[in-house]
């Protein structure tokens, strides 16, 4: 339904576990990190037939590896960074970010501070976000790292990276420590652009052999009645609603 509604990528867990995977909160917390689960691997398969990028930010790192062992398609990470420069499990290893490359995907770099600095967040600047880029590329190079801000996502950026305006500068930090036009290109969204057209690719390639919607169902969900009194905004219809049923949250 949603690729039918224009969506063309899915983070696989937030903050969180869900039904697919591990979330790397849980991990930060102390819980265990079980990876991608059965019905997980049932997720990769129907996205890579859809023709929908799979986002691997927010997840464990076990899942992460899991995900990547077993995706035909490329992967993204649309708001990540290098846990090889900053201990935040929200980040990926350096085996990941390889792992990632090989498959043609993309690692997106973030501007969420607590991620950059978790040592200490109010420090975090514009030059933690060239590190974190300047790392991913010469670990595998240009041709697998971006840009993904989150701008949308928290309240507090680093120093230098205020508000789109700044995009500038930071591009032009990239190319003092001597970056290319080309290579600039790549980061400020040709990357992501080749990967999205090649998980369209693999999708074709799926459906051309005749692979039909996967109907794999959730055997751990547990069903109960709803008689909540919403939609709120109609209270006329309070009392007078259809029972229907609704997971758990």
């Amino acid at each position: 339904m949603f690729y039918d509604l224009g969506a063309r990528y899915i983070t696989t867990t937030h903050n969180c576990d869900n039904v697919f995977a591990t979330a790397a909160s849980t991990v930060a917390a102390g819980g265990e990190d079980v990876g991608l689960t059965e019905f997980g691997l049932e997720y990769v398969k129907e996205m890579n037939r859809l023709g929908m990028m799979i986002d691997l930010s927010h997840v464990s790192h076990q899942t992460m590896r899991d995900i990547l062992d077993v995706s035909e398609a490329p992967i993204i990470f649309s708001h990540s960074g290098a846990h090889g420069l900053s201990k935040s499990l929200r980040f990926a290893p350096d085996d990941v970010i390889r792992k990632t490359a090989e498959k043609g995907g993309i690692v997106m770099v973030t501007f969420v501070t607590r991620f950059l600095r978790p040592d200490d967040p109010s420090a975090a600047t514009i030059h933690d976000v060239v590190d974190h880029i300047w790392y991913v590329a010469e670990l595998v190079g240009w041709d697998y790292v971006g840009v993904g801000g989150d701008f949308d996502g928290t309240p507090v950026t680093p120093l230098g990276l205020e508000d789109v305006s700044k995009y500038p500068r930071l591009v032009e930090l990239l190319m003092e420590r001597g970056a290319t036009d080309a290579q600039i290109r790549k980061f400020a969204g040709q990357n992501i652009l080749r990967v999205w057209r090649e998980v369209e690719d693999t999708a074709n390639k799926i459906q051309s052999k005749g692979q039909k919607p996967n109907e794999a169902v959730w055997e751990g969900r547990k069903w109960v009645r709803d008689n909540k009194n919403d939609p709120r905004m109609f209270r006329d219809s309070i009392g007078r609603r259809i029972p229907t049923f609704s997971g758990d949250p």
